[in-house]
């Protein structure tokens, strides 16, 4: 249930905002770029926020290497030219990676409402860790 609220947020909110439904238009591949980052961003923030040790280098090296990786990808399909071959629809100018990371309404987006797509996780962990924590769960927090 948490993963279509996640995956709808993050397809809709940018393609309301800045968008178009027009798939050989720039716009569309903006809005399409920016909610692929979005759902990145919140995979990446809802693996942390399940990890029980969310401080550890074991959890967030991983992810800022699984962040980064897309990032250089995005960056290699919008501004390289074997990229550009290989999806044409990313160029522009400035081209699409570009363009979502130095416009302030896309970052806004990303930063805002992918913690906001976390909420019914938040709510679910504050449930089972904190409110109704099974046996198990009780052995494991004291352990660690």
């Amino acid at each position: 249930m948490s993963a279509a609220f996640q995956g709808s947020l993050a397809w809709i909110l940018p393609s309301f905002l800045f968008g178009s439904f027009d798939y050989e238009a720039v716009d569309f591949w903006r809005a399409s770029a920016t909610s692929f980052t979005m759902v990145i961003v919140i995979v990446a923030l809802k693996l942390a926020l399940h990890d029980f040790k969310r401080c550890s280098l074991s959890c967030l090296l991983p992810i800022i290497g699984s962040i980064a990786s897309y990032i250089i990808v995005l960056f290699l399909l919008g501004y390289v030219p074997l990229g550009q071959r290989m999806q044409p629809n990313l160029a522009g100018d400035p081209p699409v990676p570009g363009w979502i990371f130095s416009n302030a309404s896309p970052i806004l987006v990303i930063a805002l409402a992918s913690p906001l797509a976390l909420l019914p996780d938040m709510m679910a962990l504050l449930w089972v860790r904190k409110l109704h924590p099974s046996p198990l769960f009780q052995i494991r927090s004291k352990n660690l």
